[in-house]
């Protein structure tokens, strides 16, 4: 279920990064799907790793998880010029990623 999850937030994630310069309130509905989607996800890792990871660590993970999935965080990302160029990196292994899934 998490790879089907990853894939479908990855491709919104590539869909809205090629198309980053439409409207603003367009990416940032399609962002909070991403968010909601990475939300199942740590939601259902938590769970698998719950019996097998400390407490402690798990909380960090769910801490950098709820970080780097909020939709804010993402919209400031990904409207950050100065961040272009590594961002078409990250968007391109995801694109790549979801071909294998």
């Amino acid at each position: 279920i998490i790879e089907t999850l990853l894939k479908e937030a990855f491709e919104i994630l590539v869909k809205v990064f090629n198309n980053r310069r439409t409207e603003a309130k367009t990416i940032y509905d399609e962002l909070k799907r991403v968010e909601a989607i990475f939300h199942r996800v740590e939601t259902t890792l938590t769970n698998i790793l719950s019996p097998y990871v400390p407490q402690k660590n798990l909380l960090k993970v769910m801490g950098d998880f709820a970080f780097f999935t909020h939709v804010d965080w993402m919209d400031k990302v990904f409207k950050d010029v100065s961040l272009e160029e590594e961002m078409e990196k990250l968007i391109d292994v995801m694109d790549y990623y979801t071909l294998f899934i």
